[in-house]
């Protein structure tokens, strides 16, 4: 149960990052590119990086555990069903919010645009990316299941150690010293290497196995879960701070020299700091605990805010009722306040309908 609560904080804090981080960036053509306001802005989008890979890390710790049954049978019956209705039914909803509030115009292409763009992803609202995504690691998990459930935790370990090194580490040094490495791993994205780090920083942390011990052994084993505890929890902490410390400067580096490549390799999710700074991220929520029924409640609500909070961010950014920058850059994180808590009392309301419920 801790484990399963841990997890669902990790979703909840993610996707409050990930409004964020969306919020941020819809008001990046709000003020100037030579203000310190919009470096603030990009700095702020940047360090809120960690959440989408987050995300697909809670989905290997809960869908790679070896006591889970998953196969092609209830990947298609369960989880890839949920994606796609999702996916049609809010590029239909998204398709109204853009003919409603004259963002596009009706014409005979519609349609066949619509069809056009619901089957490549290409020209979807841009958060929609991730429905497909998921769909696609849908696809390979169960033969990652397979491995994980066949494996040790040494053979996992080396697993997303290899992933890390060809879908992260590799990249970045061709990208940095223009080269191409001859070896490489015929994996697509960086995201598997997420879910099996899900697996690997997932996993239940504490004393296992049963019997009676006697007391000094029971303190002693008590006494160096605790530290070991404690050592978990300082690694994570590091992790985060050597994210926030190299992703700001690597921002302000190619914010102020204006280094494209640079500007490339870090809004990339494979950028190893990402990669750092979701890992960190992850295990330090996970190795506090605790139970939360705010963020649970907000876990429940996840995926609902996930694909409507892009609603009342997109009519905020075309529509420009107000600049929050004439109150200071502050004012934008009021606006992801409110732009998710909006869409936290619309999903909440929606799934209150049975049919809905079961999507979101």
């Amino acid at each position: 149960m801790r484990r399963k609560e841990s997890l669902s904080h990790i979703r909840a804090v993610s996707c409050m990052a990930v409004v964020v981080l969306h919020t941020f960036f819809a008001y990046f053509g709000f003020v100037g590119k030579d203000t310190v306001s919009y470096k603030a802005t990009v700095l702020i989008r940047n360090l809120m990086f960690w959440a989408v890979p987050c995300f697909v890390m809670v989905t290997g710790a809960l869908l790679l555990d070896p006591a889970r049954e998953i196969g092609y049978k209830k990947v298609f019956r369960k989880y890839i069903p949920r994606m796609v209705v999702a996916l049609v039914a809010f590029s239909l909803v998204f398709l109204g919010v853009d003919l409603g509030f004259g963002f596009t115009a009706w014409s005979k292409d519609t349609i066949p645009s619509f069809l056009k763009s619901l089957l490549t992803g290409q020209g979807m609202w841009s958060h929609m990316w991730y429905l497909y995504t998921m769909i696609g690691l849908y696809l390979i998990l169960p033969v990652l299941h397979a491995f994980v459930r066949s494996s040790d935790r040494r053979g996992v370990g080396a697993l997303a150690l290899i992933l890390l090194v060809f879908l992260s580490v590799l990249p970045l040094l061709e990208s940095v010293c223009e080269i191409d490495v001859g070896i490489y791993l015929p994996m697509i994205t960086v995201y598997p290497l997420y879910l099996v780090l899900g697996r690997v920083f997932g996993e239940e942390r504490g004393r296992e196995g049963g019997g009676r011990v006697d007391g000094g052994a029971a303190a002693s084993s008590e006494a160096g879960t605790e530290t070991s505890g404690k050592r978990r929890l300082g690694s994570f902490i590091l992790l985060v701070l050597v994210f926030a410390l190299g992703m700001s400067i690597c921002t302000l580096l190619y914010l102020n020299k204006d280094i494209t490549k640079l500007r490339e390799l870090v809004t990339d999710y494979s950028f190893p700091l990402t990669v750092i700074g979701a890992v960190g991220v992850f295990g330090l929520i996970h190795a506090l605990g605790g139970k939360n029924r705010v963020l649970c409640f907000i876990d429940k609500h996840a995926f609902g805010i996930y694909l409507i909070h892009m609603i009342p961010l997109k009519i905020l950014a075309v529509k420009k009722p107000f600049n929050p920058y004439d109150i200071g850059v502050w004012f934008v994180f009021v606006v992801a306040v409110g732009v998710f808590l909006v869409s936290l009392l619309v999903t909440y309301l929606l799934r209150l309908i049975p049919i809905v419920r079961k999507v979101l």
